[in-house]
């Protein structure tokens, strides 16, 4: 058990040099942001682990097959490759990714978020109270987590109110929620109207809600059009021409490929409109 504790350190040890400073210095602020609690350098040393690892599982899939299952071993080599790829791919994006989708939910929640804020703020309601009702309410998502993170500050590291505010702005994933909280903290430091602060950001929120609901109405009805002329319209004649063509010269091949065609055309657009719908 020791000695393999050992070689366990020394090949940690090994991976950590060939790291470069700055790729650590990246995933520590990503690490951060993502609220994820594996140390950057503890994650990129499993990543290059499992890298390693999977490089040489593939090279043994592949000589496998080529020993074995010679007529397959380029399919079988080239699929092995693919789920490896993807797979190291998901291991080293995984930060980013975690802090584009906290982004992207506070953003989506913002508008609730704040008139929430602006309800207890009207109330009377002091900032730290209201942050911390903010941070209970589980429907704000992402937001709620965020303002989750002041109150960890404040009662598990001893940070003072605007201290916890300053830290959640340098480190929220989310610029809009380091905007709401600069904004608290400026209002009190300067002694200004929170409350005209908070509806100042709500209605800010609502014109670009309103904005963007016109704009996705507007790609709705032309994605409606393409719908028509695309995905029946024009399949409609493919599959006529195909018809034709197939039975005038005795093969299913040109009437295939019309078909394949088709339900491509439908399922793209389907994609896309449902999209668009979406966000209206």
């Amino acid at each position: 058990m020791k000695g393999s504790t050992g070689i366990r350190t020394r090949v940690d040890g090994a991976i950590s040099k060939i790291i470069p400073k700055s790729t650590v210095k990246r995933y520590e602020d990503l690490m951060v942001r993502a609220r994820m609690n594996a140390g950057a350098m503890t994650y990129l040393i499993s990543a290059y682990e499992y890298a390693f690892s999977g490089a040489i599982l593939v090279v043994f899939v592949a000589l496998i097959a080529y020993l074995f299952y010679h007529p397959l071993w380029i399919i079988v080599s080239s699929a092995s490759f693919l789920v490896y790829a993807l797979a190291i791919y998901y291991i080293f994006t995984l930060p980013e990714m975690k802090v584009k989708a906290i982004r992207s939910s506070v953003e989506h929640v913002m508008p609730d978020a704040l008139a929430v804020a602006y309800g207890l703020s009207l109330s009377g309601v002091p900032a730290d109270t209201m942050i911390s009702e903010l941070s209970g309410i589980k429907e704000l998502g992402e937001f709620a987590k965020e303002s989750q993170r002041v109150n960890s500050f404040m009662y598990a590291m001893g940070y003072d109110f605007l201290s916890a505010l300053e830290r959640s702005e340098k480190v929220s994933a989310s610029p809009d929620f380091s905007r709401f909280v600069a904004g608290i903290r400026l209002s009190i430091i300067l002694n200004s109207d929170l409350t005209a602060f908070l509806r100042d950001r709500l209605d800010y929120y609502r014109r670009i809600q309103e904005n963007r609901s016109k704009l996705s109405l507007d790609s709705l009805g032309l994605a409606a059009e393409s719908y028509v002329a695309v995905v029946i319209a024009f399949p409609i004649l493919l599959y006529l021409t195909g018809s034709i063509i197939s039975i005038k010269n005795s093969s299913v091949l040109f009437f295939a490929l019309s078909m394949v065609i088709l339900f491509s055309a439908a399922a793209v657009m389907g994609y896309f409109t449902d999209r668009i719908r979406r966000d209206v």
